[in-house]
């Protein structure tokens, strides 16, 4: 050993990279883990987009059928245009409160700007600013089983050591809060589609009861009122639950998540 040497010189050479981070694994496939179900709920997000504003048109069509004529349609049962970022739907305007509540109204543009990244519309990036995923996740336009998607990878540099402890915690931390913002927006709007669905059933029905129209409308808003509440009523907690759920069943490392 050359005299300017010490003995930890020559022990140091032993070590490199994450030797002192042995954590490191773990947190590079928990944010890999994070950018799946990220991608995950940004497909089924850009399916419920489309089968919504269908949903709600068949709720119009079925209001519009309580009226011989389209010009005995009052004015505040006509529908009218709605605008999520750069998508819109046509509502009645009976069914107007359901969508733009706070809770709807935001996860209804996560939802339109999921389906718009994914068919091409505008940049795929739009999702990841709106839900806010980091940097170090890769997004793109995807495709499964035929269907564009939003493709989301994890990607980080060749770094070791303590700057790649921080890098993942970074993505790690953002990657949790953007999952979070799009189960929620998940949840919302899947209860937003049910509860599209069970309205035009119950015209239907009561409908074919040959119940008043005056009736009929009265019923429906009363279920506009209900749905809103219980739609504003999802929380960050709910979503938290979920996920919760979803990482005990594959039993994900979390230790680092907050």
């Amino acid at each position: 050993m050359n005299d300017s040497m010490t003995i930890w010189d020559d022990i140091g050479g032993l070590f490199t990279g994450d030797t002192y981070f042995p954590d490191n694994p773990s947190r590079e496939h928990r944010a890999q883990e994070l950018a799946q179900d990220c991608q995950d709920l940004a497909g089924k997000l850009s399916l419920l987009a489309p089968q919504i504003k269908a949903g709600l048109q068949a709720l119009d069509d079925r209001i519009a059928s309580l009226y011989e004529r389209s010009v005995d349609v009052p004015p505040d049962v006509r529908p009218t245009q709605v605008q999520f970022n750069q998508w819109s739907v046509s509502a009645s305007q009976l069914v107007i409160p359901v969508l733009t509540g706070t809770v709807a109204s935001s996860a209804l543009t996560i939802a339109a700007t999921s389906y718009l990244a994914s068919t091409g519309e505008i940049g795929a990036a739009a999702f990841a600013e709106l839900v806010g995923l980091p940097a170090v996740f890769e997004i793109g336009i995807g495709a499964a089983a035929g269907i564009a998607a939003i493709g989301i990878s994890f990607a980080i540099g060749a770094i070791s050591g303590a700057v790649r402890r921080d890098k993942l915690q970074e993505a790690i931390h953002a990657g949790v809060r953007g999952r979070l913002s799009a189960q929620k927006a998940y949840l919302v709007n899947y209860r937003l589609l049910t509860s599209i669905s069970a309205m035009a059933a119950a015209v239907a029905a009561l409908q074919a009861a040959h119940v008043d129209k005056a009736e009929v409308i009265s019923n429906l808003q009363k279920l506009v009122k209900q749905a809103s509440a219980q739609i504003e009523a999802v929380t960050d907690d709910d979503a938290a639950n979920v996920l919760a759920t979803l990482d005990r069943s594959r039993g994900s490392w979390t230790n680092e998540d907050y």
